[in-house]
């Protein structure tokens, strides 16, 4: 072994850090997540049980206070500042899942460009996808003119059609009633 390295885990709002249980597990009775072995991999399925801590849900100044004994001052920045800087400065690693620097390759930012790389590469996947529905709409209507020009009825062809026909019946018809006629005057001569 050629090092260790340890972080404390904050699981108190008050403890004198700048750092807060903002996230906590409500599937482990809405303890502060420490990635704990004990009992089983907390880590497993962590996404679905994480939930906004309930005691900065009921009160709010949670989020500035980060003591009690001395309390922190009227006006104190320390928590808010360490809030911003860890999302605006600290630097963490992405697995690749996330599908922004590849599907194997880690993403290493801060959190405010992570949540700025997410929101771009989501918002080029829908450009993407409308593209992709244009072209595909385009498609379906050469498909549907093609089938509308198979299967439909054209009323001025099918007129016309219908004239030429009744002018032919009513030539048979005269061409029968001369038959009969002929036929009727042989009988009689």
């Amino acid at each position: 072994m050629t090092g260790v390295s340890a972080g404390i885990t904050v699981t108190t709002l008050a403890s004198g850090w700048p750092q807060l249980p903002l996230f906590v597990d409500a599937g482990y009775g809405n303890t502060a997540f420490t990635g704990s072995f004990e009992g089983g991999s907390h880590l497993t399925g962590f996404a679905q049980r994480m939930a906004l801590n309930p005691a900065v849900l009921a009160d709010r100044s949670k989020l500035v206070v980060y003591s009690t004994a001395p309390p922190t001052p009227q006006g104190d920045t320390v928590r808010a500042q360490f809030l911003f800087d860890s999302l605006t400065k600290a630097g963490r690693t992405f697995g690749g899942a996330t599908g922004i620097a590849g599907s194997d390759a880690p993403f290493s930012a801060t959190a405010a460009e992570f949540a700025r790389r997410i929101v771009e590469t989501q918002g080029a996947n829908a450009e993407i996808a409308e593209r992709f529905d244009q072209g595909q709409q385009v498609a379906l209507a050469a498909i549907q003119s093609r089938f509308a020009d198979y299967s439909g009825v054209n009323i001025d062809q099918e007129m016309a059609m219908l004239v030429q026909l009744q002018r032919a019946y009513g030539a048979n018809a005269r061409i029968m009633t001369a038959v009969r006629d002929m036929l009727d005057m042989l009988m009689r001569i």
